[in-house]
Parts: C-alpha cells; structure tokens; sequence
C-alpha cells in the first residue's frame, strides 16, 4: 500500500465509526425522551380514572337526593371537582331497577370512559364499575 493512501483510509474509517457512535447517542436520547412521555401519559390516564369514578360519586350523590330516583336522568352535565379538574356525566340511564351511569374525564392526552350499573334499592347496591 502506497504512503499516501494510509492517512486516507484513517480518515474514512475515524468518520464511519464517528457517525456510528452518533446514531447510537442519538437513539438512546430518543428512547429516554419518549420514555418519559410513556410515563406521563399513564399517569394523565390514571388521574383521568379517578376524576371519571368521582363525577360517578357525585352522580350517586345526585341520584340519591333526587325527589324520585328512578325516573333522574342526565345527559352530558359538567362537573368541576376542584380548581384544576372536572369531569362529565355523559348519561344517567333507567333500565328497570338498575341506573347505568356513563362518565368521561378528560387530563392532559389522556380520557378515560367509565360507566356503572348501579341497583336502586333503599342504599343504592353499585353492581360494577368498568372503565372502558
């Protein structure tokens, strides 16, 4: 090999192995990155979950203090928790003895849809609450 052609080649191969190592320290930024939205995300879900079981609370609560329970309905009424969080009961159904409650809350990109049966007895027996 002549002389000259080895500063070359040194030059190419220190830039190949230079933009290898970036695209690493590029991608493993990235992943951190993205990472730390996953984790926002699930917590905004999380907190969605129980602004969405409060408005199910407070339409219980609503239901309870009705004149006549079993004929109280609401469509898309707006619920405000506290300062920094409301929710929505989409819908509070009869069917029969049993009251389905649908609520949607709303944190950040995250929602979350919930809806509960619940027995209108004399103390109001919920049957399930499901997120969905």
């Amino acid at each position: 090999m002549k002389k000259e052609n080895r500063g070359f080649i040194a030059l190419i191969s220190v830039l190949i192995i230079s933009a290898i190592l970036l695209t690493l320290m590029v991608t493993v930024g990235f992943s951190g990155w993205f990472a730390r939205a996953d984790v926002l995300t699930s917590e905004q879900y999380r907190d969605a979950q129980m602004e969405s079981q409060g408005c199910i609370d407070i339409a219980l609560r609503i239901i309870a203090t009705a004149a006549d329970p079993s004929t109280y309905t609401v469509h898309n009424q707006n619920v405000i928790l506290n300062s920094n969080h409301a929710c929505t009961i989409v819908s509070i159904v009869h069917e029969g003895n049993k009251i389905i409650i649908i609520t949607m809350a709303k944190e950040g990109n995250a929602i979350s849809h919930r809806k509960s049966y619940v027995t209108l007895t004399l103390h109001m027996q919920i049957l399930n609450t499901a997120a969905f």
